[in-house]
């Protein structure tokens, strides 16, 4: 990834848009290709002791986890906060307001 060039937006619409372009989709973009680096290092390092055996297997668990918080935070979190509701109360499905 590359590292950020500006400071985030504090207006509450701009940094949702901020997150979305910025990580979102970037995650969308290299996760499917650190997920083939990932099993390339498994197939070529296999008999390498040292080598972590389950790496492809956790990025695909790590995969699935974020995706999971992003579609969180896009059909439940982000369009709350847009709605002026963002903080006053805990979005509807979310056990934990800090995993929104």
């Amino acid at each position: 990834m590359t590292a950020p060039t500006a400071e985030a937006p504090t207006e509450t619409g701009a940094l949702i848009d901020h997150i979305l372009s910025r990580y979102h989709e970037r995650h969308r973009l290299e996760l499917p290709g650190l997920l083939d680096l990932a099993e390339k290092v498994g197939r070529v390092h296999a008999t390498d002791h040292q080598c972590p055996k389950d790496l492809a297997q956790s990025l695909t668990a790590l995969g699935r986890e974020l995706e999971g918080h992003m579609a969180k935070e896009e059909m439940i979190l982000f369009p709350a906060m847009r709605a002026g509701g963002g903080g006053r109360h805990r979005a509807a499905g979310c056990s934990d307001a800090r995993r929104a």
